[in-house]
């Protein structure tokens, strides 16, 4: 299986400051105040691998 990385992230804005996070087979809803708050977020919940430049390149 292929190894996740916040490349292979994908954002979704449900509500204002409410973001699902979409990750191969699993997601997960997390308040953020900003999407690239929640892609760190999710990160760190879902135990991918984030630097900071692929952080920067998925804004």
């Amino acid at each position: 299986m292929k190894k996740l990385t916040a490349n292979d992230l994908k954002v979704i804005e449900i509500n204002e400051n409410v973001y699902q996070i979409e990750a191969g087979k699993r997601a997960i809803v997390i308040r953020a105040k900003s999407p690239s708050e929640a892609l760190k977020l999710a990160c760190r919940y879902l135990g991918i691998n984030c630097s900071k430049n692929a952080l920067h390149l998925s804004n």
